[in-house]
């Protein structure tokens, strides 16, 4: 215990004998010679996991090939040699390219892996071979198995698409908020067209503005009136699907005219009670009653089930648009059931009104009568000339068309489909529409366009409303140089290959191949010699893609083409003359 006592004195004596800047320099010291010698400790242990190979998530083994490198599920983390991938692809979901997501590619017990980089893009060396590979991505439902070959000397692209996950419990539920209540009204009978209480639909022609010709189109002009109520009743119709538009009548403000204000899709519409929505619950359709309302003002915190607001100056001239598209076969043109009846009353009063609006119908061209030959038929071939809604003819009863002479145009390379937007679709624009078009310049060659179709729904033979399917409709249509519709495909009539593609060619009437009079499987589109003199502009559109469809039109940017954005959904477009399609050229 003394000597104890001794030597701390003798520290204390000694460190009291140095100066406070000797001091820091000597703990400075001791604290270099700390580091170095825990840095030696590191180096040394890190040389003895390589001696043994227990740390490393990647294996190498004899028989593997040079530079492949295998990773076992435990390399998850472990970033792969990019210098020579021969595997890569984008890994996406509906909002653009996912960063930090991972694929694994499986082949037997072993499992290679990498993540994607910023731009969503992954890279991979395999070794040639069969693999499954899966994409996965935090929240979000991971792909399902893709199989992938990959040859030697080749590189291979494989491309995904992912769905977000839905939550795996169940959202609290949100405290109740009071919703204010319609005065429910009594009902009152039409007093004649535009000056009673009831507002009268008008027939809008079906040839302008890029239209498809499986739609039917009919507009009822309203004033804006904060002190008047609308409400719109009616009955589902028969038909693919509906909406109901309010669009603007004129320009005001930075708004342009026949810009969209407010809408509804059928599965918006409200059921009366007793009534259920086919367009959501896939019921029967043709029976159902619903109720809508339009006020024009403000939309409150609160807002009403089935209400529309619009919320414009008053006096402001509007454009309700109702659409159907698609009738069911057998059914009119309003989808078998009478047209929505749209009544005013007074928002003090519930007194019915008038609708003291101007005449707006030179908007639109004079009806055009429709009848059951203007509807496209069950037969992939449609005729037609340049300004003239086609007839469908039958391919058994076709009669040649003859040749017309015209002067040989300047080639000119057609423009690959591009997203629509501004003043091509935004003049009186459907709510839940995505469009991708293209330009066809004149040409005496024919003109193929080739394309995985989405799924929907079959209904033209009564059936429901399928919400599994990709999209609620999809049409290809080809429009003259005034954007009239000669001819438009809707999915349901479209001929599918064992590939579940379809194939669209267009063409002068002379040049029709003659494999076509046999081969049913192609959609031939004839255009006369307008092909020759002005070109044509086709438009693919899309309504209601589901939100599980990763690759639907929606999902390409405005302007941008659809590669890279729709996978195999995309249109692609070639050229070919008459003799190499009937070689199988183009397809």
């Amino acid at each position: 215990m003394g000597k104890a006592r001794d030597h701390t004195l003798l520290q204390r004596q000694v460190g009291d004998s140095l100066s406070p800047a000797t001091q820091r320099r000597a703990g400075r010291l001791l604290l270099c010679l700390c580091l170095l010698a825990a840095g030696v400790q590191a180096v040394s242990d890190r040389a003895m996991a390589r001696s043994t190979g227990s740390h490393l998530p990647r294996s190498t083994t004899a028989s593997a090939p040079s530079g492949v490198v295998r990773y076992s599920r435990d390399a998850s983390n472990a970033k792969p040699s990019t210098a020579s991938a021969n595997l890569s692809g984008v890994i996406r979901d509906l909002r653009g390219p996912l960063a930090g997501a991972s694929l694994s590619c499986r082949q037997g017990k072993k499992v290679w892996t990498a993540r994607t980089d910023r731009h969503g893009v992954y890279r991979l060396r395999l070794s040639p071979g069969s693999y499954a590979c899966v994409a996965a991505a935090s929240r979000h439902r991971a792909s399902t198995a893709r199989r992938v070959r990959i040859v030697r000397g080749k590189s291979s692209r494989l491309d995904f698409a992912l769905a977000l996950a839905h939550a795996s419990a169940p959202a609290p539920t949100p405290t109740p908020v009071p919703r204010p209540t319609m005065t429910p009204y009594p009902a009152i009978e039409p007093s004649g067209p535009m000056g009673g209480a009831t507002c009268t639909w008008q027939s809008g022609s079906q040839n302008v503005f890029i239209t498809d010709s499986n739609a039917r189109y009919y507009a009822a002009n309203v004033r804006a009136d904060p002190a008047v109520i609308l409400t719109v009743t009616g009955t589902y119709p028969r038909s693919r699907f509906t909406s109901l538009g309010v669009y603007s009548g004129a320009a005001f403000g930075n708004t342009p005219q026949a810009a969209l204000l407010a809408g509804f899709s059928d599965q918006a519409f409200l059921p009366d009670p007793g009534s259920v929505n086919p367009f959501v619950r896939g019921t029967p359709r043709g029976v159902g009653t619903y109720t809508l309302h339009i006020v024009f003002g403000p939309k409150p915190v609160a807002p009403v089930d089935g209400t529309l607001y619009v919320d414009v100056p008053a006096g402001t001239y509007l454009v309700l648009i109702y659409r159907l598209y698609l009738p069911d076969t057998g059914a009119d043109d309003q989808g078998g059931v009478p047209l929505p009846s749209v009544t005013a009353r007074l928002v003090s009063s519930g007194a019915a009104t008038g609708c003291p609006i101007p005449d707006l119908s030179s908007f639109f061209s004079a009806p055009t009568p429709i009848t059951s030959t203007t509807r496209v038929s069950a037969s992939p071939t449609v005729t037609g000339t340049v300004g003239v809604t086609a007839t469908p003819t039958s391919l058994a009863t076709a009669t040649p068309t003859v040749r017309v002479s015209t002067p040989t145009p300047t080639p000119s390379a057609a423009q690959g489909f591009s997203r629509l937007g501004g003043p091509e679709v935004d003049i009186f624009g459907n709510i839940d529409g995505a469009y991708l078009g293209a330009n066809l310049p004149p040409s005496s060659n024919i003109y193929v366009i080739r394309f995985r179709a989405p799924t929907a729904p079959h209904t033209l033979g009564g059936g429901t409303i399928d919400t599994t399917t990709q999209v609620r409709y999809w049409s290809l249509c080809v429009y003259d140089i005034t954007t009239r519709p000669i001819s438009c495909t809707p999915d349901e009539l479209a001929p599918v290959d064992a590939g579940g593609e379809v194939t669209f060619a267009i063409g002068p009437s002379w040049a029709k191949p003659p494999i076509l009079d046999a081969d049913h499987s192609v959609i031939w589109v004839d255009l006369g010699s307008s092909l020759l003199q002005f070109g044509t502009y086709v438009v693919l559109r899309e309504l209601e893609p589901s939100a599980s469809f990763a690759f639907s039109a929606r999902a390409v940017p405005v302007g941008a083409a659809p590669d890279g954005f729709m996978g195999p959904y995309a249109p692609v477009i070639s050229q070919c003359s008459t003799v190499q399609f009937q070689q199988g050229g183009c397809r």
